[in-house]
């Protein structure tokens, strides 16, 4: 009789290890399993389970960061969250892996309350977490003008942009949208 369960296990184990397996697992777990919320005013990010499936994030969510911080905006398992502190520093974190990347200094001062888009989109073969930040500031050089400042992930650097936006409406915080290609 010939027992094949340790040569199953190498197989399998094989195909776990696979940056592929872990890949296509993240790309078709999409369901929503709750909600990161925080209340205005800068109180702590709480999780809100959607799914009674879900568990492991852990109360308060971002605790692992270094300061505290309020969260500008978010795309799939990706969060930009902004320092409390005088400095206003960015981070980019998985709040469940509870990996964080602190971005270098803007070169623009983006004042009190940006208006900020996370685009991170999630490709079958790419493996690195490739983004970009796209913040939407007043203006400190016109009057009722919009100025842009993007930060790449893939070149670790921000690019003031030299479109403005004459006569705009006032600056909503927190309430950019990506959505298929398109930043609203």
């Amino acid at each position: 009789m010939y027992n094949n369960t340790a040569h199953s296990f190498r197989d399998r184990k094989l195909q776990i290890l696979s940056p592929f397996f872990a890949r296509n697992q993240s790309l078709s777990l999409c369901s929503i399993s709750g909600l990161l919320c925080q209340t205005p005013g800068g109180g702590p990010p709480s999780f809100i389970s959607i799914d009674p499936k879900s568990c492991g994030v852990p109360q308060p969510s971002l605790d692992f960061l270094p300061v505290s911080v309020d969260i500008r905006a978010a795309s799939m398992r990706l969060l930009c969250c902004q320092a409390q502190t005088n400095d206003k520093f960015y981070y980019i974190c998985n709040h469940v892996t509870q990996k964080w990347k602190k971005l270098p200094k803007p070169n623009a001062n983006h004042g009190p309350d940006p208006a900020i888009v996370l685009v991170f989109e999630s490709l079958l073969l790419n493996f690195v977490a490739e983004y970009t930040l796209i913040c939407a500031f007043v203006s400190s050089d016109f009057d009722r003008a919009t100025k842009f400042e993007l930060y790449s992930s893939k070149e670790d650097s921000w690019k003031t942009s030299g479109d403005i936006c004459f006569n705009c409406r006032k600056l909503v915080p927190s309430s950019g949208v990506h959505i298929n290609g398109v930043v609203y």
